[in-house]
């Protein structure tokens, strides 16, 4: 473990901030300034000694003394202290990764993995169901459990495989997608300030308009209708309104409806999604992932043979 050069406080090798009072530390400094500080320690160091050998060198009788000593000190110093050179060179050729690796096929090297922490804990909102990750990354890991919306957390981020994602480590361990969280004091600085406020949810142009199961192209009874608005989706008899959209691991939209009909009323997580060909729409419930998906068709393109297939 090492010290806080401000407050003392004990770190772990990993961390780049003291936890305690803030401090930059010697991980999260670059080589550049881990250099410059050792060469200010370095000049300081040699100018009390350069002074105190003058002083004495000043006697003719001492200098081949003064030299003989000095030269010894110096090697002595160098080979076996801890001093800013041997501290300096060292560090900086030290091989801590500072990034997660990647395996030679270009995959999340979970083995090696390390925590390198950004930034201090904070606490965080949970903006709809969060899957927690046994690693920073959706590629080969397990999803350990499941966050939900609503729910506020103490989470600090960490460094990922993919640098354009943002990861966080719960304190009570575990990884959360950093789309998934919002710091609870930017939530509170956006209510005084009337800033942050987002647009009214709508579902994705493309996803808009008539779809229809096709059921009657396989002599399977009347066609299940899907109308997609702006704002609300009606599948059959059953009208939902689209609450707020939030963003999957992937980057997907997910949206969250509230459903009703002349009996019941009822929530709904789904992703929608238009097929390639443009002619399908594959319906998901984000929460029940062992409910079929919904598959619906254009209308206007007719009995097409793919349609036909159960």
């Amino acid at each position: 473990m090492n010290e806080c050069t401000s407050c003392d406080a004990e770190l772990d090798f990993r961390e780049t901030f003291c936890p305690k009072c803030g401090q930059v530390t010697e991980r999260g400094m670059g080589a550049g300034q881990l250099a410059g500080r050792y060469v200010t320690e370095l000049g300081t160091g040699l100018g009390k000694l350069v002074s105190a050998a003058i002083a004495y060198a000043a006697n003719p009788q001492n200098r081949t003394k003064v030299i003989a000593g000095a030269s010894v000190l110096a090697l002595l110093l160098i080979t076996f202290t801890s001093n800013p050179i041997t501290r300096g060179i060292g560090s900086l050729f030290e091989e801590t990764p500072e990034m997660p690796q990647l395996t030679a096929d270009g995959l999340p090297d979970l083995a090696s993995y390390e925590d390198v922490f950004v930034g201090e804990e904070t606490e965080f909102f949970v903006t709809g169901p969060a899957n927690v990750r046994d690693f920073p990354t959706s590629e080969g890991t397990t999803v350990i459990r499941t966050l939900n919306e609503g729910a506020t957390v103490k989470a600090r981020e960490v460094k990922a495989f993919d640098p354009t994602s943002r990861w966080l480590k719960l304190a009570g361990g575990g990884y959360v997608w950093g789309a998934n969280l919002v710091d609870l004091d930017q939530i509170e600085n956006d209510a005084r300030t009337g800033e942050g406020l987002t647009a009214v949810a709508e579902f994705a142009q493309v996803i808009r308009g008539r779809w229809s199961s096709m059921d009657s192209c396989r002599g399977a009874g009347p066609d299940a209708i899907v109308e997609i608005s702006a704002n609300e989706i009606r599948i059959s008899e059953s009208l939902g309104r689209l609450e707020r959209v939030s963003k999957d691991e992937r980057g997907n939209d997910i949206y969250h409806v509230a459903f009703s009909s002349l009996r019941e009323e009822w929530p709904e997580t789904l992703s929608i999604f238009l097929t390639a060909n443009g002619f399908s729409l594959i319906m998901s419930n984000v929460l029940d992932p062992n409910q079929p998906d919904g598959v619906f068709h254009v209308p206007d393109a007719g009995c097409r043979p793919e349609f036909m297939i159960d």
